[in-house]
């Protein structure tokens, strides 16, 4: 049953929570800016790596991988692909490193067990489409045709060629595809650079 005295005493508790609660609020105020001030200071070291320039980053990016003509994985520990991973500055400096791509060998996209069909269309599109126009033929004319008419840059994931053999292992039956015809060709060196979107 309640009383008078019984309601001033629930009166002066609630008084005495309040304050209990101003008190804890002060607390975690004062936290918070300890917290603030601590992570300000985190956020304005800079690691030694990122103080490098790009260019430096990127000739160290050179010598992770294998030295051409040697393919590398497209995914993995030993893929340029890792790199874009560590963080926003080292994906841009890997990206824009167009030598990294000429690692990526042909069939390595379709042989490698990549997660899912979305993952090995996401890595086409990083890695080969920048570099997927074909600039001359096999015999010093346009080729476009041959890039236009491709099912899938996978097949031309090399950079440059320097064998008719490795020529006739990229080529496959494209329709209205020229197609190298003599042994001459393997005196060009054959360039891809960005070319029309898919």
């Amino acid at each position: 049953m309640s009383t008078a005295s019984s309601r001033a005493a629930d009166r002066v508790h609630i008084a005495e929570i309040d304050a209990k609660i101003s008190s804890l609020r002060e607390v975690i105020r004062a936290l918070k800016a300890e917290k603030f001030r601590t992570q300000e200071r985190l956020n304005s070291y800079a690691y030694p790596v990122l103080t490098l320039p790009n260019e430096v980053i990127s000739d160290i990016f050179l010598k992770f991988i294998p030295k051409y003509p040697s393919p590398t994985p497209l995914m993995g520990p030993l893929s340029p692909t890792t790199l874009t991973h560590v963080c926003h500055q080292w994906r841009e400096i890997a990206l824009s490193t167009r030598a990294l791509e000429k690692h990526i060998g042909p069939g390595l996209l379709s042989q490698q067990a990549l997660p899912t069909e979305r993952t090995r269309i996401v890595v086409e599109q990083v890695w080969l489409l920048p570099s997927f126009h074909l600039d001359g033929g096999h015999d010093g004319r346009s080729s476009g045709r041959l890039c236009r008419s491709s099912p899938s840059p996978s097949a031309m994931g090399i950079r440059h060629i320097n064998s008719l053999e490795r020529i006739r292992g990229l080529y496959h039956p494209w329709p209205d595809a020229p197609a190298p015809s003599n042994r001459n060709s393997a005196l060009f060196r054959w360039h891809f650079t960005l070319s029309d979107p898919f």
